[in-house]
Parts: structure tokens; sequence; C-alpha cells
């Protein structure tokens, strides 16, 4: 699994890492975008998801954002109910 930052998503953290995470983005390597908030750092999710919505189309942007952690939410879920 691999979790890129929001912020690098968009550029933040410059453009070879932005480039480099669209690429990886399009072979289907990034499971998550993470915020990276810690403190008082800025909030870039909304900004990384409107751009991946635009840049790599609703169902890839839903997957990387919501879709993959519910998934291990739910596998870890049913685990705990099968150890009950």
């Amino acid at each position: 699994m691999i979790q890129v930052n929001a912020s690098s998503l968009i550029g933040k953290d410059g453009h070879f890492a932005k480039k480099f995470i669209a690429k990886l983005i399009k072979k289907n390597l990034i499971d998550f975008v993470s915020s990276d908030i810690h403190e008082t750092r800025v909030n870039y999710m909304g900004e990384a998801y409107a751009y991946a919505s635009k840049k790599f189309g609703k169902k890839i942007t839903n997957d990387i954002f919501e879709a993959n952690a519910l998934k291990i939410i739910n596998l870890l879920k049913d685990k705990k109910k099968k150890e009950d």
C-alpha cells in the first residue's frame, strides 16, 4: 500500500513530486491520499480532491480518498467479528 500527501499531489512539495505522483496514480499504484496535518499545517485535502477529480476522474479520486480506506476499515471490522 502506498500513501501520498495531499500537498505533494497538488505540487506544494515541488514539480517533480507532483509529476511522479501523477504517474503512480495513472498506473494504479497509489492507495491513499492523506492530509499530513500535524499541529498547524495547512489542510490541502479539498484542493487535492478537486485537482484529482479533474485530472484522474471521479472513480480513481473516490478510491484513493475514501473507498480504499473504507475497505480496510471493513476488513478490520470483519476480522474483529470473527475473533469475538
